[in-house]
Parts: C-alpha cells; structure tokens; sequence
C-alpha cells in the first residue's frame, strides 16, 4: 500500500510509512491520535507507543536517511548509519532504550510546558493525527516532530490533510474550534447592527402620533396646509356644487382624532359649476362631459352648418358662465343647410333667421287682405335642402300705413332727402314707387349697402361709398326695413332720359341739377374745349338771380378748372362735373360721353364723406369725377 502523505510504497503490515514516519494503519493512526484539552496535563506513557516507529527509523538508518527526532521546542538528536560500517546491531536494543528514555523525558517536558492534556482517543477519518501533532498547544508545530512521529525528518502534514481534519475534529476539539478564523464574522455584526438601527428609527417613527385638524369650512389651500402642518398627508377630492365651490365639505378622518404621523388623509372640496368649452365636440361628448357635472336638463337646437352633423355650434350659458343642477342647457346642433320654416313671421324676424340659417333673403312685396307685414311664402319651400348662402325668396304683405304713409319723400331722383329722412321710410317710398330690392347688406360700419331698381327707371344706391361702383353687395336683406342708417346716396339716370339732355354740357348739368332739387353750385370742372360747349354763357347762382360779374366770375373760374381737369383726367371721355352742397351734406352732378350716348350719376353725401379733401370744393369734384370714370 502507499503512504497518505509521501506515496512511498510500504508493506501491507506496516503501521507506520518507512520514508515520512506517518500512521499508515488504522490501529496506529488510532494509537496516535492526540485530543487536546486545555488547562490541564498529564502525562503520557511513551512505551504505550508501537515499536514499529522505532523499527521504521531503524529500516530509514539502514538506508543511510537521517532520522529526526526531536519534540517541539528542541533541536532533536540526528543520526546518520552509514551502510558500509554498520553499527553493531547486538547495542541495538540498548540504543533503542536510550532513546525512548530521552523521548519519554523530552515528551513529558513538552506536554507539561503548554499546560494542556495529551491521551488518546478513538480515530474518525484519516489525517486526524496530523491534528494532534500540528495543533498542540493552539499553535502550528511545522519545523518539529512530536514526540509520537519519531522516524521521520518530515512531520508537518500535507495542506489538504491538515484542512479535512480540522473541520472533522472542530466539534471533538473545541480549543481547535475557538482558534479558526471567521473573517465574515465583522461584517455580519455591521450589517445587523444597521439593520436593528433602521427598524429602530422607523418604528419610533410609526408610533409618533398626531391630532387630526379641523378642516370644515377651510379653503382647499387651507385645508390643505392645514394637514400639512402636522406632518400628514392631503389627498384632495371634488365634488361639484350649486353655487359658489373652494370650500372642505368633509373630512374622512374625523378632527381631533389621532392618527400616524405621515399617514394619507382625505376630504372633500366644492366645486361651482362652470360651462366647460365644448364647443366644437360631438352631440354625445358634450352631453356626457355636462352629466358628469350633474346638468338636470338640455334643449337642443338645430343651424345650418357646413360642420359635420351634431357639432355643437353654441351653447346656453355660454362658456365659462356658471349655472346650477337645476338649468336646462341649450344646445345648439349643426344640421345640413335647409330652408327654416318662417312663413307668418314678421318681416324683419324671417329676414334675421335666415340670416342666422346662412341664407340670404330677397323680399318682395304683396297685397293681401290679411296678414299685413308677415311673410306669405318663400321660395324654395321651408325645409328644403339648399346650399350654403342661397338666396330665399320672401313675399311679404304690404302694411296698410305702408300704402298710404306719408313719407316725406317727393321723387324719387330727390337725392339729399334721402340723407334726412327714416331709414323704414325710405324702404317704404321705395316700395310705394314700385322698385324692387335688388341688393342688400350692412357694412362693418353698420351702414346699409343696399340698391333699388325698376324697370325703364333709374337705379338707386344706398351706400356710404357713393363714388364707387364696386361699393355693392351680392346679398339681398332689406336692411333698411331694419333701420340700417343711410350714409350716402348714388342715381345712376336711366339713358331715355339722359337721351333728352344736351350731351356733355353745362346745360345738361342744370337741368340735372333742377330736375333732382339741386342748388348751391360751389365749382365745375370738364374736360370739354370752351369752344364745343354749347352752354350758355350764363351760370345760376342758386339764387335765381343772373349778374353779369357773376358770369365773368363763373366763366374765369371754369375756364381754370377746366385746364386743370383736362391735364389730370386727359384720359377719360368727355365729361363734366359739378359740385354744390344742400344743408350738411355735398352733392355733385357728373355728365359724361359713354360711346355714342351721354349717362349722368347724381351722388349725396354728409360733408365727412371728404374729411381727405379738407372740405375743397374743387379737389372734391376732381376726386368725384377720377374715381367714377377710373372704374
């Protein structure tokens, strides 16, 4: 068999290894094995020990190998056998005996210097001897041979022995036990020691307890401080009220009951109700977004809209206005463009629906023995569908005043009276005149822009551009019905009366200017040569009164407008323009070539229609005159 230790081959009797002197058999590893009790000693009888040690280092001498034999704290005795002189082997026994008396005192001595009790005790595993001869004394023994090992210069056990046998022997051996090493033992107690602190902190914590406050009748920020305050926690929730809301309507902890400090704590604020924006939503998010905040009651109510079907166009109380559980709210729903249902309405009420419906209104009048001033029908029909901005027509009975109303109003080519009398007056002589409403609107100024016409008649303008042709509106709305104000007043002359007249003269002026109860000429300008006016010499004053320096003084002044308007408007036809003034307000009078044939245009206008001509008569017939003939 081989040796635990070296792997030297020794016989199968041996007990112990020839080479290294270690217990290869189970009896002797048995015998040898040492137990250490601290404290106490006593003494251990050498002769107890087999003889096959000292054989072993016999067998070793004979080989010329040094036996060591020594004992912890001394230097041991070495002997060297030299093979060619052995010694005599008859003193063997004797030598033997020597050794054993030497190894017995030198053992006793060593186990009586550590204080400590050698004996023998039974065997668990292998290398357990190693335990005994390396630890006794709590210290390692490499460098010296225990007394038990004799036979061997090697007594220090192999690393992997020596580690089994320690920890078999920890429990057999508790001097052995208490000298091993525990590097995890420091940092266990560290973290435990943390560990108690941070459950010692938080309990302390969890125990502190605080009065609950008093909440009822606080504002959310004060309640909410309030709780604070003691250390705890505010969980805010809303519920919506009639009237004025920001006020604790409850608490779920009661006041002045303790609770633990930190802990959550939850009450209850008012809300006013107030219209959300939901303008633009879907019939079914309004609705839904209202119920939440507890609405009693809807009206819903359908416009004309290019928006999809069931928008919500508007909403009664309006946005952001407050309103209580117990109003009904109304909705108003986009729907497809349909002709609204106004028949028997009054004039001015079925005009404002469609205007509301996005549809425009033509009206007309008729006779009728009944329902004066209200709508007899429209065309197309009330719940048609009809494009966006369609024009409905509206045949409304003529009023019984309407056909007998005095007016003021005289002829109907009396432009200034336009400009004094009512706005319904002035629709009403209209109507009476038999002209027709042909177009109608009001102006962002909220002035009406409106023109009236008939047939082989002229043509009547209401609007405060009155020198512009553009100044017109597509939309039909007798807005002077409404009382629409009149800021200004163009007649466009029909041409079977211009055809009358002298061309473009000074006398087709005058006859225009009498015909249409003009007086008060301030200057004239043309364009014609003073040669092909075939005006008289002669110029009314507006007094009836003819003087010859009055007519020299009209003919220089003309002669001189003349030569200005002819270099500014040397472009446009023939014309001449005239302007006078009636009361507060301006008026000229234009005559002009149009092709083969002669038009005239009338115009009336308050004197801040040329605040920009600084009141200059003669800028004012330029401007009237270029901006006419310009378009």
């Amino acid at each position: 068999m081989k040796c635990p230790r070296c792997g030297t081959e020794v016989p199968d009797d041996s007990a112990f290894c020839f080479e290294c002197g270690y217990p290869v058999s189970k009896d002797a590893r048995r015998k040898t094995q040492l137990h250490v009790e601290l404290g106490k000693t006593q003494p251990v009888a050498v002769d107890s020990l087999d003889d096959k040690v000292h054989q072993a280092a016999v067998s070793q001498g004979s080989r010329g190998e040094t036996v060591r034999m020594s004992s912890p704290g001394s230097q041991g005795d070495t002997h060297r056998i030299n093979p060619a002189n052995p010694p005599d082997m008859q003193d063997a026994p004797t030598r033997v005996q020597q050794d054993k008396d030497k190894r017995r005192k030198e053992l006793e001595t060593y186990i009586t210097t550590p204080a400590t009790k050698v004996m023998f005790g039974e065997e668990t595993e292998v290398g357990d001897v190693d335990a005994g001869f390396d630890r006794i004394g709590g210290s390692s023994a490499s460098g010296s041979v225990p007394p038990a090992a004799v036979g061997s210069s090697d007594t220090q056990a192999d690393d992997t022995n020596v580690q089994e046998n320690d920890d078999a022997s920890a429990e057999e051996n508790p001097y052995n036990a208490k000298k091993k090493k525990r590097p995890w033992l420091i940092p266990l107690i560290i973290v435990l020691a943390i560990v108690a602190g941070v459950g010692i902190f938080f309990y302390v914590r969890s125990t502190q307890q605080v009065t609950m406050p008093d909440l009822s009748g606080l504002s959310e920020d004060d309640a909410t401080k309030a709780v604070q305050d003691v250390g705890l926690v505010a969980d805010v929730e809303h519920t919506y009220v009639d009237g004025d809301g920001g006020y604790v309507l409850s608490q779920e902890v009661p006041a002045n009951q303790t609770v633990r400090r930190g802990s959550h704590v939850r009450f209850t604020v008012g809300q006013g109700r107030v219209m959300p924006d939901i303008i633009g939503k879907s019939k079914d998010d309004a609705m839904a977004a209202l119920n939440k905040m507890g609405v009693g009651g809807y009206h819903l109510a359908y416009q004309n809209s290019s928006k999809e079907n069931d928008t919500v166009l508007a909403v009664d109380p309006d946005v952001g206005q407050p309103f209580s559980s117990t109003d009904t709210i109304t909705l108003t729903l986009a729907q497809d463009f349909v002709v609204p249902d106004v028949i028997g309405m009054a004039e001015d009420e079925a005009v404002k629906e469609l205007e509301q419906s996005g549809l425009k209104a033509n009206v007309s009048y008729v006779d009728a023995d009944s329902g004066a001033g209200t709508v007899q029908s429209s065309d197309p029909q009330a719940g048609t569908k009809v494009a966006e901005g369609q024009t409905i027509n509206l045949s409304v009975v003529k009023k019984d005043d309407d056909k007998d109303e005095d007016t003021g109003l005289t002829d109907a080519r009396h432009v200034a009276d336009y400009l004094s009398a009512r706005p319904q007056s002035v629709a009403t002589f209209m109507s009476q005149q038999g002209y027709t409403l042909r177009t109608g609107s009001i102006t962002d100024s909220d002035y009406a822009q409106c023109s009236y016409a008939k047939d082989d008649a002229d043509t009547l303008y209401f609007t405060p551009e009155p020198h512009s042709k553009g100044a017109n509106s597509s939309d039909v709305q007798d807005v002077l019905s409404r009382g629409a104000a009149i800021a200004g007043v163009r007649l466009e002359l029909v041409s079977s009366y211009m055809d009358g007249l002298s061309g473009v003269s000074e006398a087709s002026v005058e006859r225009i200017m009498k015909d249409c109860a003009l007086n008060s000429e301030q200057a004239s300008i043309t364009n014609v040569p003073e040669a092909d006016d075939s005006s008289s010499d002669t110029t009314d004053t507006g007094e009836g009164e003819d003087t010859s320096k009055d007519t020299e003084t009209s003919a220089t002044a003309s002669s001189s407008e003349t030569n200005q308007a002819s270099d500014t408007l040397s472009n446009q036809p023939r014309f001449r323009c005239t302007v006078g003034t009636s009361g507060n307000n301006v008026w000229t009078v234009l005559v002009y070539q149009q092709g083969s044939s002669t038009a005239g245009v009338v115009t009336c206008a308050p004197r801040s229609a040329y605040s920009q001509q600084h009141g200059d008569y003669k800028q004012i017939t330029t401007y009237a005159a270029q901006t006419y003939l310009a378009q």
